[in-house]
């Protein structure tokens, strides 16, 4: 797994690279994307699994295989989460239209030099199906680190697990590195865990908020400051490109962090919001966790590998306390392997709690069942009704625009579903589409196309 994950994270820099050198063409990317291809290929056709003879184990199994079917319905259906469409799949669009990774100063696209790993996989894969396959892989290493089915359900059955399989936010990419590096580390693999942290943080900047995690994991193991310093900086060296990039272009290789841009910094240090995003998450959690976490204490562990796998489990809580809570469970995601294994590892040794987790994943496969029913109808019905035109979203329901148009929009956040060239106000503009007043310094432009639905005019140069 550790290949496979290194191999991903280098193609992924190797797509930044052609960004950042103004080489970022379909055709180059398609040359580098080709030997991936082919690596993959090879190593799938090696695949081979034993399936398993007892009772349990087959139950545990089909329930998983339901759940994951259940959720590709989602991954295959179009985006309409807000996030989204509004840089995740948007910045990967302009990007390739231009040539290159240029940075948009503004609000807007605040955050086109934070790092993003994942995205460079949209250029050429859909972004909804790359998160659903994280999520797999996210479950096989859960597995190969826990060696228990119930592990591996308990997680999938986790409602924000089942929505971030089904969207292109990158919550589930972070999970599988963070997953990887925990893995390598009770391998005993500490410089594999770094590189895999390093890729994590390369994903989301706010995994670098799990190195205190590894540092006394660490600490613990080594009772020395050499292996943390050494731990940190494979983290460093393996995010420093993009740290580099939001440097040169805005002294700040945090960047919108630690400026006026970026304000939601509030911390509460409520211990109560612990405990409602283990209750009731605006996106839910399994309620396993909170059971596990009173029952620890009864736990005779004798596993070394659980122990850390419980006090990384732990320490991921306090970590989550310690930081913006904005992202409710889908920030907790990345944690939710460990917290898994810990919670069948409680589970196991009690059958009503084994018989709860199986009709906590008969729910949890009903419920998105129920909510992906909504990807089988048309996609612009789907659209029409699940976008915030309000808010910002935008779909050409008139099919009015050509690729090689090039248009300037204007109060409209979310443009990915623009399909024409996103100019810039110095840029030669065809058209401008625009949400709300026209501006004065374009009163002489000619209305010619108005749709209700998304409340956006279409203007064009006068003659």
């Amino acid at each position: 797994m550790f290949a496979l994950a290194l191999t991903l994270g280098l193609y992924s820099y190797t797509i930044f690279f052609l960004g950042v050198l103004h080489l970022l063409t379909k055709t180059n990317i398609i040359l580098v994307t080709i030997p991936l291809a082919l690596w993959l290929f090879n190593k799938l056709k090696n695949l081979s699994f034993k399936l398993p003879e007892d009772k349990l184990s087959k139950i545990l199994l089909s329930l998983l295989i339901t759940q994951l079917l259940v959720n590709l319905v989602g991954a295959l259906g179009p985006e309409i989460g807000f996030d989204a469409l509004w840089y995740h799949l948007t910045l990967p669009k302009i990007w390739l239209q231009r040539g290159e990774m240029i940075f948009i100063p503004g609000a807007q696209f605040k955050y086109s030099v934070m790092p993003m790993l994942t995205e460079m996989f949209y250029f050429i894969f859909p972004g909804k199906l790359i998160h659903y396959l994280f999520g797999v892989l996210t479950l096989i290493v859960t597995y190969k680190l826990s060696r228990s089915l119930l592990a591996v359900l308990i997680l999938s059955a986790n409602l924000v697990f089942g929505w971030q399989q089904t969207s292109a936010y990158i919550d589930l990419s972070r999970a599988f590195f963070e997953i990887m590096a925990l893995y390598m580390f009770t391998q005993n693999k500490i410089y594999k865990s770094a590189v895999m942290l390093g890729l994590a943080a390369s994903t989301k900047l706010l995994a670098l908020t799990s190195l205190p995690i590894f540092w006394l994991l660490l600490w613990f193991k080594e009772k020395s400051f050499k292996p943390l310093i050494r731990y940190t900086l494979y983290v460093i060296l393996v995010l420093s490109p993009w740290l580099l990039r939001a440097y040169y272009h805005t002294s700040n290789p945090f960047y919108p962090f630690f400026s006026s841009l970026y304000t939601d910094t509030h911390i509460s240090l409520d211990p109560r919001n612990l405990l409602n995003l283990l209750t009731h998450a605006v996106d839910p959690i399994h309620p396993i966790y909170l059971v596990s976490l009173l029952l620890i204490p009864t736990l005779k562990i004798k596993n070394h590998k659980l122990k850390i796998i419980i006090l990384y489990s732990l320490l991921s809580l306090i970590i989550w306390i310690l930081t913006p809570n904005t992202g409710g469970g889908r920030f907790i995601l990345p944690y939710l392997p460990a917290l898994s294994i810990v919670a069948a590892s409680i589970a196991s040794k009690h059958k009503a709690l084994i018989v709860f987790c199986i009709l906590y994943s008969v729910f949890s496969i009903s419920y998105r069942f129920a909510a992906n029913l909504k990807y089988l109808q048309p996609k612009e019905k789907l659209l029409a009704s699940k976008l915030a035109f309000d808010f910002g979203d935008y779909y050409d329901f008139d099919h009015f625009f050509k690729d090689t148009d090039k248009v300037l929009p204007i109060g409209i956040n979310n443009l990915f579903y623009l399909n024409a060239y996103i100019a810039t106000p110095s840029g030669n503009l065809d058209y401008l589409l625009v949400r709300g007043q026209l501006p004065t310094e374009y009163k002489e432009w000619k209305l010619v196309s108005q749709n209700d639905i998304t409340k956006t005019g279409i203007y064009e140069r006068p003659n």
